[in-house]
C-alpha cells in the first residue's frame, strides 16, 4: 500500500536497537576509562607518597642543614628561620608539601622580600628568594626608657634589623617610625628618594633627611666640621640647595654650630632660631 503524503517513514526495530547498543557501549567505554584514570590517579598517588624514595630527608646531626633543600638568594635572611619552616616536612613525600602555604611562611621572614618553591624530584625542594634592599637608616626604640638604636628600612617602608658585618652608605631617615602604619612610613620613604633623585650629585654631602612634615623636609650637611640644617620645603629642591651652596663662602662665618636655614624664600636665607619656626 501506497505511503499517505506527509507521513513519517517507519524506521525498522533492527535500527533503533543497534543505535541503542552503540550508545549504551559509548556511555560504558567513557565509565570504563573515567574510572580506569581514577584508579591509576589513587594508585600513583599512594606510590608517590608512600614510596620512600620521595621523602625529603632531614638535618643529619645536630645542628647541619637538610641536604633536601636548596636555598637561592640568601644574603640576611637568617638561614635557620627560613629552613624552620620545613620542619614538619620531613621524612615526608614531597608531593605533599604545601607549596602555596610555605611560600606565605617565607614571606613572614625578616628581609625576605618574595619567594618561589619548586620539587626537584625525586626527592629535594628548591627555593628562590629576593630579598629587601634597604634605602636608608632609621632610629627605632630599643627600649622603653627611650633608648633608641639603629635600623634600616627599605622602599615599601619595612623596617629591618642590620645584618651583622654588613655595610651601608646611606643616609638617615628621619620622621619614620615603627608605630606608623607601613604605607605611611613607605610615604616618607618615597619622599626622601623623590628629593635625592632631583638633586642628584648633591646627595653625597646629605647626612639626614627629616620628612617628618610633608609640606617641608629638612636635610642635615656637614660643613667644615659642623652639621647645617637647611629647610627645602617640597619642590625645587636642587635649585634651592644650590643656591646655599653658592651663598656659602659669603655667610660661612655667620654660622653657629646646629644652624637652621630656610631656603624657600627665593634669593633669601633666613636663619630659624625655634624649632615650631621649621614647620
Amino acid at each position: 500500500m501506497a505511503r499517505k503524503p506527509g507521513s513519517a517513514a517507519a524506521v525498522p526495530p533492527a535500527r533503533n536497537l543497534n543505535r541503542v547498543l552503540r550508545h549504551a557501549l559509548t556511555t560504558c567505554l567513557m565509565l570504563a576509562g573515567a574510572v580506569g584514570a581514577l584508579v591509576a590517579y589513587q594508585v600513583a598517588e599512594q606510590f608517590l607518597v608512600g614510596d620512600a624514595r620521595f621523602r625529603l630527608a632531614g638535618p643529619g646531626e645536630e645542628g647541619e642543614e637538610s641536604g633536601s633543600i636548596r636555598l637561592y638568594g640568601v644574603d640576611h635572611s637568617p638561614r635557620a628561620r627560613l629552613l624552620g619552616v620545613f620542619d614538619r616536612d620531613y621524612d615526608r613525600s614531597v608531593y605533599l608539601l604545601p607549596l602555596a602555604e610555605r611560600r606565605r611562611q617565607l614571606l613572614a621572614v625578616e628581609w625576605v622580600k618574595d619567594a618561589s618553591l619548586r620539587r626537584a624530584w625525586p626527592n629535594r625542594l628548591e627555593v628562590y628568594l629576593s630579598e629587601r634592599q634597604p634605602v636608608a637608616f632609621v632610629q627605632v626604640p630599643a627600649s622603653d626608657d627611650g633608648a633608641q638604636r639603629i635600623a634600616l628600612i627599605d622602599a615599601e617602608g619595612v623596617i629591618l634589623d642590620p645584618p651583622p658585618r654588613a655595610r651601608y652608605r646611606l643616609p638617615v631617615l628621619a620622621g619614620i617610625r615603627p608605630d606608623q602604619s607601613q604605607s605611611a612610613r613607605r610615604d616618607g620613604v618615597r619622599r626622601m628618594q623623590r628629593l635625592l633623585a632631583e638633586i642628584g650629585a648633591l646627595a653625597e654631602r646629605i647626612s639626614e633627611i627629616d620628612v617628618t612634615h610633608p609640606d617641608n623636609l629638612k636635610v642635615v650637611e656637614y660643613l667644615d666640621g659642623r652639621a647645617v640644617t637647611l629647610l627645602v620645603g617640597n619642590r625645587l629642591f636642587r635649585q634651592r640647595l644650590e643656591k646655599f651652596h653658592a651663598s656659602y663662602p659669603e655667610i660661612r662665618g655667620q654660622l653657629n654650630p646646629g644652624e637652621m636655614l630656610d631656603l624657600r624664600i627665593e634669593n633669601r636665607i633666613f636663619s630659624v632660631k625655634g624649632a615650631a619656626d621649621a614647620q
